[in-house]
């Protein structure tokens, strides 16, 4: 459905400008309220089963110590 709903955007220009309109900061609640639940995930399941859990956390908190580039699923490389 997400697909078919891109493709409509693009080849629908009045769809497109529709969407640009929709405020920066209403976009941006938008996109948190859809991965914060994501983010907790892992704190949550903790409490279900910490033996799935734990070790994922520890080796993300290590990597994030010693090597950020492999603690980052996609890192932008953007330069400003």
């Amino acid at each position: 459905m997400v697909g078919v709903l891109i493709v409509a955007t693009g080849l629908w220009p009045r769809l497109g400008k529709l969407i640009q309109s929709i405020p920066t900061s209403l976009a941006q609640a938008m996109l948190a309220g859809v991965l914060l639940p994501l983010c907790l995930q892992p704190v949550t399941a903790f409490d279900a089963s910490p033996a799935v859990i734990a070790p994922v956390i520890l080796v993300w908190l290590v990597l994030q110590r010693f090597s950020q580039h492999w603690a980052v699923p996609a890192r932008c490389r953007c330069t400003s």
